[in-house]
């Protein structure tokens, strides 16, 4: 049943014939700037004080964000159900650096750059380098958790370019990267790094379940405090599991585990990714 949003006061106005009056409630704590639109971003999920009138801006009542209008229309931004368009079902809010709480810099030389835009943040190297990973992270959480994204495959499609989901000891130290590469053609891969700068031992590495004409996939790290699984899909819904270790016998060993992030690894090329969605859940 369709909502009809007529007022932003205390008062409610008589319905119109199948539809229902909905009043949002806006904070008065900006959060941030939208990076697409330039709106403000209020956010209400940790029961700050709220106001009953409406303004111009993003509003995130209940963690999905929405955007009103100068005219007081309602309606979604960034994906999280609303809209009609690909995916509009389950993406994530539009990514933003400071939305992720992607603001740790991993090893970003050259001269790679990170941008908030208007599909999510775009990771670009300009410069062809050797076998590095570039990107941002953030402190790795605390619980048992499922990180879903859906991202670009690395572009252009040339040798060796690569992007995916980082998880990392320290910033300099050693990591795993989970991802897609081109080497000829598109590939999944787990790898070993013993810095973001060295190269370490294949853990996957393969073509199976490839789709080769696919701009985009989603990709899904798990971690259930025992064991580690790595997975894609193509429709969000199916994942397919590619890897798994028990987080003892990782890599990382059991308490190497304090980072996880998103990179490129523009390795010989000059390349660049968007993340289009970042979702991070109980398993």
């Amino acid at each position: 049943m369709p909502a009809s949003i007529t007022n932003f006061n205390n008062t409610t106005p008589a319905a119109p014939a199948g539809s229902v009056n909905v009043e949002w409630q806006k904070t008065s704590n900006q959060v941030g700037t939208d990076p697409a639109s330039g709106l403000p971003i209020y956010d209400s999920s940790a029961n700050v004080p709220i106001a009953t009138t409406s303004q111009l801006g993003l509003v995130k009542p209940d963690g999905s964000t929405i955007n009103i209008s100068s005219g007081g229309v309602i309606s979604a931004a960034g994906g999280g159900g609303g809209g009609s368009g690909l995916f509009a079902g389950i993406l994530s809010a539009l990514p933003t650096q400071a939305g992720t709480g992607l603001t740790t810099a991993y090893n970003q030389t050259g001269t790679f750059a990170a941008t908030n835009v208007g599909t999510g943040i775009l990771f670009q190297e300009t410069t062809a380098e050797s076998a590095i990973m570039e990107g941002l992270l953030k402190a790795y959480p605390g619980t048992a958790f499922t990180l879903t994204i859906l991202t670009t495959m690395p572009a252009p499609a040339a040798n060796y370019a690569g992007n995916g989901i980082v998880v990392a000891a320290s910033t300099t130290g050693n990591a795993m990267w989970f991802g897609t590469f081109y080497d000829s053609e598109y590939y999944f891969l787990a790898y070993e790094w013993a810095t973001p700068s060295s190269l370490g031992s294949s853990l996957y590495f393969a073509t199976s379940g490839v789709f080769q004409g696919s701009p985009y996939v989603w990709l899904r790290y798990k971690d259930d405090g025992t064991n580690l699984y790595f997975s894609y899909s193509y429709d969000g819904i199916v994942f397919i599991q590619l890897y798994t270790v028990s987080k003892a016998s990782s890599y990382l060993g059991s308490g190497g585990f304090n980072y996880l992030g998103y990179i490129i690894e523009p390795q010989s090329v000059a390349m660049a990714s968007v993340l289009m969605s970042w979702a991070i859940t109980e398993p």
